[in-house]
């Protein structure tokens, strides 16, 4: 794994077709709010949540965006989104993926996700339906859940 700091960008891996996939770090707020705003994604809360971001990039622009909120083994999986112009090429896959794995080495044991445009997609990745009221305390009063996403977002649940 190339261990390098550039704009933010930190811990990548080489994916090929100069793509390369890891941790973001601070410095990559504002390309991580643009891609969010860009998806219609909340952002309110960037800057206060716990949340580790990871992306792909291709050079200095950040191409796929994914969140995790940790809240002890629990953590909600936020903010997924991939540049309109790459769509539908397995980027966003990949990248959820790298966020299951990373949340496994950090000892995290479930995910939970709001969406209100995705839940195909996430079903497809072995997310399931779960009562959002029946949430841990911490995922359910996180401002994700608490008012950012609508109470018509489905809620998601994966156990890694």
């Amino acid at each position: 794994m190339n261990h390098v700091q550039m704009n933010g960008f930190s811990n990548f891996k080489n994916m090929g077709q100069n793509h390369k996939i890891g941790r973001l770090g601070k410095a990559a707020l504002p390309k991580i709010k643009s891609l969010l705003e860009a998806a219609s994604l909340p952002v309110e809360d960037l800057e206060t949540a716990p949340v580790q971001f990871f992306g792909i990039t291709n050079g200095e622009k950040l191409s796929a965006l994914a969140g995790l909120e940790i809240y002890g083994a629990d953590a909600i999986l936020r903010s997924v989104a991939v540049k309109n112009d790459l769509q539908n090429k397995g980027l966003g896959k990949q990248l959820v993926q790298f966020a299951e794995n990373e949340a496994r080495e950090m000892g995290i044991t479930r995910l939970f996700l709001l969406t209100t445009t995705a839940e195909a997609y996430f079903r497809n990745l072995a997310y399931q339906t779960f009562e959002r009221n029946a949430c841990p305390d911490p995922i359910r009063t996180s401002a994700e859940f608490a008012g950012m996403c609508p109470e018509t977002a489905v809620c998601l649940y994966k156990k890694l």
